[in-house]
């Protein structure tokens, strides 16, 4: 007798047709039905602003579901998989674990049910293709045909562990290692370890210390496992994985952003994400086979199973902005991001406290704190300029966070007890640091410089010389300046007079003669210009 985990899921609605207008912005025909995926307030997760940060870029995604089949909206972004189904019964494929994820079908008859005795586990259904919506919802391509993944540039890891009637609490365990990189007997070794772990399936059970150990394991290797609450309408604490310390548990809401009737609740739930109710359920891939593989094409389910995925898809696009920041971090800034409810009136409604977590997921929210946590808003009260002799007090904070402050330029400027001194004309740059303990604020993501200008001392530069002089006469300008830059003394007016570099006035004919004096800035004094006007008669 198999140890069933059930699917996560769903109330098919069938096959649909594709939009025959494109809509922009994406092209993809069926993207003005995803609401889940639009800006309204609580109901959508605001995807298209979030895609300004990120789309996913080769973040891998490993969905650990009942496999997946060949869909155009995955092409080239597919990584090699692994089928941990045991029981060639359940897989369908006619024997046990395999390297071909590829969903067979979980569709059960009369037959299977008389053959296996599994008819007190399952009942007769048709395949759901229950994987593949999945992946859809997180990874479906930008590409002008059908519907649009939340995160299109990811890339997916199809791990199977369910088939017809289910699945097994071995392989499960056995997948999520492998989908992490970990050994695992018979199985080849994973070259593409997930980052995220999607987990649209569960079972009315505690989590065993088998499976709470390997959740551990993953979290050890900073990967984040996003499990579905649940479809029994009931508290998400009697659901297994979501009942597991570390996992990222996701409860749904239905298009008017109230907590979908079968969707567990409570305490164990950290967040609320579109999973769709009725008709308005969720867009996705699918294949048209009633049981077995016959082709492509797209279709709508509703369950927790299809809200995890939507949590899947903006962790992957956090990612890969963030790579190097702590698995725990990143989930705190996706629970402190998270948007408001609608108003439910139900009695276990989301906007009763502790019923559908923290929030729901808001994709600009998340992914604009993470930008800012990677590159953390800078703020001082420095001055834009200051002049050489000058001191003045200043403080700069990183993100909020008040910060340390080193001198690159010493020789323009000086820093000491949060004082800062101009020295030398230049650019003074400050390099800021936010100490790291190695672990959960790695200091070399929270650097970087602020700058002042150091502007020098005025020159006081004075030029004199006689008013007037005759033609053929000779005259001399005379300079003072407290810089000792380098002078130079031009004329611009020489069809009536000329200079020499030391000053020497020669008056050549009737006019104004105009006699230009500069001075070259020095490490304390800016530089310094004066005219002087002599009118040369007969």
């Amino acid at each position: 007798m198999l140890s069933v985990v059930f699917l996560l899921s769903m109330n098919s609605v069938g096959a649909v047709a594709a939009v025959t207008t494109p809509v922009e912005p994406p092209r993809d025909p069926l993207w003005e039905r995803q609401w889940a995926l639009s800006s309204n307030p609580g109901i959508g997760i605001d995807l298209l602003n979030a895609w300004s940060f990120s789309r996913g870029a080769s973040v891998v995604v490993a969905v650990v579901d009942s496999g997946i089949v060949s869909h155009s909206e995955f092409k080239g972004r597919l990584l090699p998989g692994y089928d941990f189904v045991s029981d060639p019964d359940v897989a369908g494929d006619g024997d046990g674990r395999d390297a071909n994820p590829r969903d067979e079908g979980n569709y059960v008859d009369a037959d299977f049910l008389r053959r296996t005795g599994l008819d007190g586990q399952c009942a007769v259904s048709d395949s759901d293709w229950h994987g593949t919506h999945v992946v859809g919802i997180i990874a479906a391509a930008i590409d002008g045909r059908g519907t649009v993944g939340v995160a299109p540039e990811s890339r997916v890891l199809p791990v199977r562990v369910t088939g017809r009637c289910g699945g097994t609490e071995r392989d499960l365990v056995d997948a999520l290692r492998w989908a992490a990189g970990l050994e695992v007997a018979g199985a080849p070794v994973n070259l593409h370890p997930a980052a995220v772990v999607n987990l649209s399936l569960g079972a009315a059970r505690p989590c065993t210390p088998r499976l709470q150990s390997v959740i551990d394991e993953l979290s050890e290797l900073e990967v984040i496992v996003v499990a579905a609450a649940g479809n029994e309408n009931v508290d998400a604490s009697t659901s297994t994985p979501a009942n597991c310390m570390g996992t990222v548990t996701v409860t749904a809401t239905g298009d008017l952003g109230q907590r979908a009737g079968y969707a567990n609740f409570g305490y164990w739930v950290d967040l609320a994400a579109p999973g769709g109710e009725g008709s308005s359920s969720i867009l996705s891939t699918v294949d048209r086979g009633l049981s077995i593989p016959e082709g492509e094409g797209y279709g709508g389910l509703n369950g927790t199973s299809m809200a995890a995925p939507h949590v899947s898809g903006v962790i992957a696009l956090a990612r890969a902005i963030a790579p190097g920041v702590p698995r725990i971090e990143l989930i705190e800034l996706l629970l402190s991001t998270l948007g408001p409810f609608q108003q439910d009136p139900q009695t276990l409604g989301c906007s009763v406290p502790n019923i559908c977590g923290l929030g729901f997921l808001n994709a600009t929210r998340f992914l604009t704190a993470v930008d800012a946590r990677i590159n953390p808003k800078v703020e001082s009260d420095l001055p834009a300029t200051l002049q050489v002799g000058t001191e003045v007090p200043f403080q700069v904070t990183v993100g909020g966070e008040t910060t340390s402050v080193a001198v690159v330029t010493g020789s323009i400027c000086e820093a000491r007890d949060s004082v800062l001194a101009g020295l030398a004309r230049g650019v003074c740059i400050l390099r800021y640091s936010l100490d790291g303990d190695g672990e959960t604020t790695p200091a070399s993501s929270r650097t970087g410089e602020v700058s002042v200008r150091i502007v020098g001392l005025n020159p006081e530069l004075v030029a004199t010389s006689p008013k007037r002089m005759t033609v053929g006469a000779r005259t001399l300008v005379s300079v003072t300046s407290t810089s000792e830059g380098a002078r130079t003394i031009t004329t611009k007016t020489p069809k009536v007079c000329s200079a020499s570099p030391t000053g020497k006035i020669r008056a050549l004919k009737v006019g104004t003669c105009v006699v230009r004096i500069k001075t070259t800035p020095t490490s304390l004094y800016e530089a310094g210009s004066a005219t002087v006007t002599i009118k040369v008669r007969r």
